[in-house]
């Protein structure tokens, strides 16, 4: 994330303050976070622990934190997570969104309506469309 977090300051996607800025820091750690938790998923060569560690993952850890980003999006009346503007925050959220929907549950974001429209709307905006239309295959 050092990289995005330096092209975010750099191309002014940190938010209108040093406290949207911190906000953008928050969320995006606790994404990071999320996503250490899927690496113990997708490492663990036991089967049934890997069945107990993906059941936390689904029943706890995404629950956890999708519930308080939905929330967090639902009090924010913007398009966007922190502010009224794009920031590498609502980025990092939709990819991980997606990356979600792909490696472990297809709909788990049927349940949060407010962080489903976040990832429409970054993808949404012509720029990342095109490029999602447009980038090299990448298998997983």
């Amino acid at each position: 994330m050092t990289i995005a977090r330096y092209l975010a300051q750099k191309y002014n996607l940190t938010g209108s303050s040093e406290f949207e800025a911190a906000k953008c820091d928050e969320y995006v750690d606790a994404l990071s976070d999320l996503r250490d938790e899927m690496k113990k998923v997708r490492q663990e060569t036991d089967e049934a622990r890997k069945a107990e560690l993906t059941k936390d993952l689904l029943e706890i850890h995404f629950p956890k934190v999708f519930g308080s980003f939905e929330k967090i999006k639902k009090e924010n009346p913007s398009p966007f997570m922190v502010g009224k503007n794009l920031t590498w925050t609502d980025i990092v959220a939709a990819h991980s969104f997606q990356y979600y929907e792909d490696t472990a549950d297809s709909n788990f974001l049927s349940s949060y309506p407010h962080l489903k429209k976040l990832k429409e709307t970054v993808y949404g905006i012509p720029q990342i469309k095109t490029w999602i239309e447009t980038r090299p295959v990448n298998p997983r």
